[in-house]
């Protein structure tokens, strides 16, 4: 009977001991779970404040180059009407036009600027530093869609021409060009420089920079921007290399379209990652214009 008593005794206590361990396995991965949502929490909120805050850059971004090629069109008015000034004063003093070029290519050489081409009345560019080149302006729009709008300048519609960074008819280069009317006679003066120079800009003070130095900290795997038609339009730069898509899964992407639509912002949360979407919002209260998309690491929440 005594050993009947111990036995139960003891498996009693067992019985309590296993339970007594499972009570504190129970509570504790229960706590660990809590913590982890906490914490998943506040990062979400953490992401959110990150790509409301890069949101707000990217539509300043949108603004900048914008400012910034205004600007260079001023400073390349001033270089035409000095270009055409000193053709004037050159050709009246009885300089030829090789030793105008060459006066010109020496500029080029020590400056930023590209580019300048001097036509006659008819529009053939007779000084200009490409000595490989035979260009004729024409005022059709179909044979020279870029070039085309230049031809104002000797029908005297206009004393100056200010044009975007495009394509241009010859090799296909981006350029950007502003032209002024002749002192002397009907002719166009133009000068020109490559568009590499305003991407440079966009690298500098743009998104592109702005999301380099938010992936410095290593507490963001990546960042991705996009408008409105869900196009991405920055990244880090070894997804820019493959156009940023094959770093984002369908999973994240479905959810931007819904962001930009909605405007409120939204979470994914997938196997080791958290990604945050928030809306890129107009200044003047119409709606979203775009999205950024904030990827952090989950394994430091564990």
């Amino acid at each position: 009977m005594r050993l009947i008593q111990l036995s139960f005794a003891s498996r009693l206590v067992a019985l309590v001991a296993a339970l007594s361990v499972g009570a504190t396995l129970m509570s504790s991965i229960l706590l660990s779970w809590s913590n982890y949502r906490a914490m998943l929490a506040e990062a979400e909120v953490e992401g959110e404040s990150v790509a409301r805050l890069l949101a707000r850059s990217a539509s300043l971004a949108r603004e900048l180059p914008l400012e910034v090629e205004q600007m260079l069109s001023q400073h390349m008015i001033v270089s035409a009407e000095l270009l055409a000034q000193f053709v004037d004063a050159a050709e009246k003093a009885g300089m030829t036009s090789a030793e105008i070029k060459s006066r010109l290519r020496a500029i080029t050489e020590k400056t930023v600027l590209d580019e300048f081409w001097v036509t006659d009345e008819k529009g053939y560019a007779y000084i200009h530093g490409d000595n490989h080149t035979d260009f004729q302006f024409s005022a059709s729009d179909e044979d020279q869609p870029q070039a085309h709008e230049f031809w104002k300048l000797l029908s005297g519609k206009t004393n100056t021409v200010v044009q975007d960074a495009r394509k241009r008819e010859i090799d296909n280069e981006r350029f950007k060009y502003v032209g002024v009317r002749g002192i002397d006679k009907p002719r166009i003066v133009q000068v020109g420089y490559n568009a590499r120079i305003l991407e440079k800009v966009d690298e500098q003070i743009g998104l592109p920079r702005a999301i380099d130095n938010l992936l410095g900290s290593g507490e963001i795997d990546a960042i991705f921007v996009f408008i409105k038609d869900s196009k991405l339009i920055a990244s880090p730069k070894a997804a820019r290399l493959n156009n940023g898509r094959d770093q984002l899964t369908d999973e994240e992407l479905a959810p931007v379209r819904t962001v930009i639509a909605s405007g409120k912002p939204r979470s994914v949360n997938s196997a080791g990652k958290l990604s945050v979407i928030s809306p890129i919002d107009a200044e003047d209260g119409g709606g979203a214009i775009g999205a950024a998309l904030i990827r952090m690491p989950t394994a430091r929440l564990n």
